[in-house]
């Protein structure tokens, strides 16, 4: 896994645990900042994936997560903290399949 690919995912990984510390008193804007995270790791791997240097299930992956990180605004009053860790975990888990040995596609 490339620098920039840790980067947004160490950066997802921070906001979205600031955002479950604030809980309820989180604006509308900071999770919005939190998201826009894991949709750049998202997109930095669609770009790897594109080039033959990801394999298709950890793109899969990311799409997943970037699911899962829209899903912690809903309700639109507070945050669901349950889904905030979900999307840490699943970052963290991403991070240690992306850093193993690359298969073909």
């Amino acid at each position: 896994m490339d620098t920039e690919l840790r980067r947004h995912a160490a950066e997802a990984i921070s906001r979205l645990r600031e955002a479950m510390n604030k809980g309820g008193d989180l604006p509308h804007a900071e999770m919005s900042h939190a998201i826009s995270h894991v949709i750049a790791l998202r997109n930095r791997m669609l770009e790897a994936y594109r080039d033959g240097a990801l394999a298709r299930d950890l793109l899969d992956r990311a799409n997943a997560l970037t699911s899962l990180a829209y899903g912690t605004e809903f309700p639109l009053a507070g945050v669901h903290a349950d889904r905030i860790e979900q999307t840490c975990q699943a970052l963290n888990e991403l991070l240690e399949a992306a850093s193993a040995p690359a298969t073909p596609r």
